[in-house]
């Protein structure tokens, strides 16, 4: 989700107020409903950390499909990859976090941050994984 989109909940959800949100719950993924619904920070950062659970098993799911397609020659190419990112995502939300007060408010923005990065590249695994548009699926 767009932190565009994101600031605005999290806001109305630490000052418990409410917040305008889409006519439709439909329009709107868990994480957000989640956030739209959570009165105060405690609430917003449980919302978070499930979200960043659900990111993390994707990830992980991507990265078993995609290891279990790529020959063995590149397996240690892909854990040596894989490392790198994740010492990267590590190092960019402890920098995210440096910059809010201490606090939920700091959890939050770590957290938000592994959210989207883990979210980036669960997508780009994906997207390896996925087979060609001009190759048919196998059922």
């Amino acid at each position: 989700m767009p932190r565009s989109r994101l600031l605005p909940l999290l806001a109305a959800a630490v000052l418990g107020v409410g917040v305008a949100v889409p006519a439709s719950a439909q329009d709107q993924s868990p994480y957000e409903q989640c956030l739209a619904a959570a009165k105060g920070a405690p609430a917003s950062l449980a919302c978070a950390k499930t979200e960043l659970g659900r990111q993390e098993a994707r990830l992980k799911a991507a990265e078993a499909k995609l290891a279990g397609m790529i020959d063995e020659a590149a397996k240690p190419l892909f854990a040596a990859a894989n490392d790198a990112w994740r010492t990267f995502r590590d190092a960019q939300c402890a920098w995210d976090r440096s910059g809010v007060p201490k606090g939920e408010n700091a959890e939050f923005a770590e957290i938000d941050c592994r959210i989207g990065i883990t979210d980036a590249r669960a997508g780009e695994l994906e997207g390896r994984a996925a087979p060609p548009e001009d190759e048919p699926q196998k059922q």
